[in-house]
Formats: structure tokens, C-alpha cells, sequence
């Protein structure tokens, strides 16, 4: 009488065709992380730096405020009068995203696009306690009463990666560098 069951040879087999399934899913769920943090670097860089030509270009005032909660930001355009004034989302003059079509204004909401899960700013603090950072109009950073800027940092962070954004005192430069300790903020 044969006994039903598998042969170790069809045992072999799936175990085989498991363990390559498993090393090609394993490395891009790792490296979604990767990506998802390296996108928001790109369009953080990009949209701080468009806000400094933007305000040399147009010979104003433009002003990135990150948001507190650690999920976006957005690019507003300002009158001198209006700098030490808080931030409003309801009387800001957001300035439009030139890659976008339409009216779209430039505001990013990470929680809004699946494509930057897990991904939050943290430690934002620019010219002391800000969580802005503003340009003049010859693109310099500037503080309150129209000092020059101080500088900052804020530390953008996913589950397995974080990353240090620094903007330099006065000239508003950026730069990004990989966090030595995750934990740390």
C-alpha cells in the first residue's frame, strides 16, 4: 500500500523556490525605506532652494515653513511687513509649484502620498526655535526684525534611516548627511 505524501525531492524544490522568493522580496522591502526617505531629501532641496531663486528672482520675501507635526512643508511668498507675523494657512500667499500642472500650490503632505510612509521631519529648528526658515531678496536667510539668519537643522527620519539637513547661517546653503546614530535626533 503507497502512503500519500511528498517526496523529499518535491520538498527540495519548494524549499529551493522559497528561498529565491525570499531574496528578491527582502532587499526591495529594505531599500522602500531607502527610497522613500531619498525622495523626500530630493524634494526637500528642491523646494527650499526654488524658494531662495524664487526670492532673488522676484526681488521679495519667501519663507518654507516645516510643518510642527513633522509632516511637509510649504513654500509661502511674504511682504516685509509680514515677517514676524505667525504662520497662517488660511491668509498665506503659498506660491505655486512650477512642475505642477494647474494652480498647485507648493505644499508637501507626507502623509497625503503613499510613496513617503514612515517618513517625518523631526528636531526642526532654524535661527534658534524656528521651525521656518526665510529668504530675502538679495537670497540670504534672514531672522526676525530682518537679521541675518543663524542657520538650523532639522532631521529627517524613517524607521530605519535618518538623515541631517543643515542650512547655513546667512547663506541659507544646504546640506545632507546620513545621521551616525538612528536613535538620535
Amino acid at each position: 500500500m503507497r502512503r500519500a505524501g511528498y517526496t523529499l525531492l518535491e520538498l527540495i524544490i519548494v524549499i529551493a523556490i522559497l528561498a529565491i522568493a525570499a531574496t528578491l522580496l527582502v532587499p526591495s522591502l529594505v531599500r522602500r525605506d531607502t527610497y522613500a526617505v531619498e525622495a523626500v531629501l530630493r524634494r526637500l532641496v528642491s523646494d527650499v532652494t526654488f524658494a531662495q531663486s524664487d526670492a532673488l528672482a522676484d526681488q521679495g520675501y519667501r519663507r518654507v515653513y516645516f510643518d510642527p507635526t513633522g509632516l511637509g512643508w510649504s513654500v509661502v511668498r511674504l511682504e516685509e511687513s509680514q515677517l514676524g507675523l505667525p504662520f497662517d494657512p488660511d491668509t498665506a500667499e503659498f506660491v505655486r509649484d512650477p512642475l505642477a500642472s494647474g494652480e498647485q500650490q507648493m505644499v508637501m503632505d507626507l502623509a497625503a502620498d503613499r510613496r513617503y510612509a514612515g517618513v517625518r521631519l523631526e528636531g526642526i529648528e532654524i535661527d534658534g526655535s524656528r521651525t521656518w526658515i526665510t529668504f530675502d531678496p538679495l537670497g540670504g536667510t534672514i531672522s526676525e526684525g530682518g537679521v541675518p539668519g543663524t542657520g538650523g537643522v532639522l532631521v529627517v527620519r524613517s524607521d530605519n534611516l535618518t538623515y541631517r539637513v543643515g542650512f547655513d547661517a546667512f547663506t541659507g546653503k544646504i546640506s545632507v548627511a546620513a545621521a551616525e546614530d538612528p536613535t538620535a535626533p
